[in-house]
């Protein structure tokens, strides 16, 4: 019987459904299939329709067509992973008899500086936002935006844990607020600073009073990611993903343990929340080089 991209994906959807994966990683990787079955098809001119007919040969040049097309290492190797794990996969459930992604070669991606929003910045805007809302628009709107930063800087929260956020599982008494399926496929917990939750119950139950998640946008749907991530770009001209940085980059500064902070972001890897660590060294030897009692 035939093997196709459709009953493959149908399978391995169900796999991951099974073992907790998010909506948006099985769509991130229904995706990077879907395209990569597109190039496939393109190479193969339209005569491949058996999964079990790829090759080694196949994956490695789809890797050099990448390249070529001039998109960057790191999400190359993005691609090339989703690719990795779903012939992996079916190799492990004998839907075919080899893998041909076991001999790719290794991409190495080169070290990128840490980009973050300062501490000193972030509090400096929220501050402002919230004294001089007039100047931005609409209340309704900019208090929502005003929390929407000032949440995503006290919980460290990404952009996808945000905006699947329910109220109900918000601790409004203590903060702590409930992520089934962060990253990973984990259950999770962030906190709001008490503060910060108080004043955003007020304001959410007095717009929302029987709304299910935390954030809408301005017709009262449910908020869109780039709606999200537009929020930040308006403020600090970056992604919502550098206050996220900025602070894991605080709390290294103000000598919060690593596995700490780990935990807090919701890192799986100790690694991954050692790069902002690295930041911090880089600043301070600046510092100390413009600084130092025999500078110039």
């Amino acid at each position: 019987m035939m093997l196709t991209v459709e009953k493959a994906f149908e399978k391995y959807k169900a796999y991951m459904i099974r073992c907790n994966y998010t909506k948006v990683t099985i769509e991130t990787k229904e995706g990077a299939m879907n395209r990569f079955y597109l190039w496939l098809q393109n190479r193969h001119d339209n005569q491949l329709n058996d999964l079990r007919g790829v090759s080694c040969e196949d994956c490695t040049e789809y890797m050099d067509f990448l390249f070529l097309g001039g998109i960057q290492a790191y999400t190359i190797k993005i691609y090339m992973a989703h690719l990795k794990s779903f012939f992996n996969f079916l190799y492990k459930h004998d839907h075919i008899v080899s893998d041909p992604t076991r001999k790719l070669p290794f991409i190495k991606i080169p070290k990128k500086e840490v980009v973050y929003i300062p501490h000193d910045e972030i509090i400096r805007t929220v501050k402002d936002i919230f004294t001089n809302f007039i100047k931005y628009g609409r209340y309704k709107v900019v208090m929502r935006n005003y929390f929407i930063i000032r949440c995503a800087y006290s919980t460290g929260w990404r952009a996808s844990e945000a905006l699947s956020c329910e109220v109900s599982n918000i601790n409004w008494d203590t903060g702590e607020i409930y992520l089934p399926r962060r990253k990973g496929g984990k259950d999770g917990v962030v906190y709001l600073d008490k503060e910060t939750a108080r004043e955003l119950k007020e304001w959410y139950f007095s717009n929302y009073p029987n709304g299910e998640y935390l954030w809408y946008s301005e017709v009262g749907n449910r908020l869109s990611y780039e709606s999200y991530n537009a929020v930040f770009i308006k403020y600090f001209g970056k992604s919502s993903h550098r206050v996220r940085a900025g602070l894991a980059t605080y709390l290294i500064s103000q000598d919060v343990g690593i596995k700490d902070v780990a935990d807090i972001l919701g890192h799986e890897n100790v690694s991954t929340t050692m790069r902002y660590a690295a930041s911090i060294k880089t600043r301070i030897k600046d510092i100390h080089s413009q600084k130092n009692p025999f500078a110039n």
